[in-house]
């Protein structure tokens, strides 16, 4: 079996998808508590997909945090995602 990460996805290259980490980090860190894709996607002016498989990657790495609850930004109720606070009191 290959596990190995495909070339390409539906949404694009996982070249692409990693390029937006960055800057879907520097919003959920700028939130200051959860935050949903929709309102990451707005912000970035991203698709949904993009920012939700982008979440999806950060929620694994210790800096970040992911759960099911209400939004800060827009109050919607769903996966959100929020920076751990001993993380960014690193940086």
């Amino acid at each position: 079996m290959n596990l190995a990460l495909p070339l390409r996805t539906r949404s694009g290259s996982v070249a692409a998808l990693m390029s937006v980490w960055p800057r879907v980090g520097e919003v959920v860190r700028a939130a200051h508590g959860f935050i949903c894709s929709n309102c990451i996607a707005s912000t970035l002016a991203l698709s949904g997909g993009i920012v939700t498989m982008a979440t999806l990657g950060l929620g694994r790495l210790d800096s970040f945090e992911t759960a099911y609850g209400a939004c800060g930004r827009c109050g919607a109720r769903g996966r959100v995602i929020r920076a751990r606070q001993d993380a960014t009191k690193l940086q």
